[in-house]
């Protein structure tokens, strides 16, 4: 996870913190999950709950290798999926299952053919991420909905 000013004492002193972010990026050619980032401001450590328009991954309690496979299932795009799960599921056995010599392959391909997976990009979705969160991500963290909406309309952008 990448931040911005204060984010990383914010996330690491917070009770509960949310990283919430669209599942893609340019029109779906960039996937926001993937196996290893060049920079990071937020480890592992500091992320309990991860927010994309495909769904909620609470990681509290869990192991890195049951991490990786529920942010796959329910944070990263379905076009996505397959691939990141064939990662993790053949990478080398061990606390971080990292294959080094693959780990940066969806870069690669990003600069090589223009898209994180060469077959081409992801469908886009139609509204903004943050628009399609459900009222189980309300129920879950005790926010009464409808509050929340008057208090942080959700606006949908083109």
């Amino acid at each position: 996870m990448n931040g911005i000013g204060g984010s990383g004492d914010f996330a690491r002193n917070a009770y509960l913190s949310f990283f919430m972010c669209p599942s893609t990026a340019k029109q779906g050619r960039i996937s926001t999950i993937v196996p290893m980032c060049a920079h990071v401001d937020h480890n592992e450590h500091s992320v309990q709950i991860v927010v994309t328009e495909h769904g909620l991954a609470d990681l509290r309690s869990l192991a890195p290798k049951e991490r990786a496979a529920l942010i796959i299932e329910r944070c990263a795009h379905p076009y996505y999926r397959d691939y990141l799960s064939r990662y993790a599921a053949e990478s080398v056995p061990g606390h971080i299952r990292h294959d080094l010599s693959r780990c940066f392959e969806l870069h690669q391909n990003l600069i090589e053919y223009g898209s994180m997976l060469p077959e081409g990009p992801a469908p886009a979705s139609p509204l903004h991420p943050c628009s399609q969160l459900s009222r189980p991500f309300f129920g879950l963290v005790g926010i009464d909905e409808e509050a929340a909406l008057k208090t942080y309309p959700i606006v949908h952008s083109e």
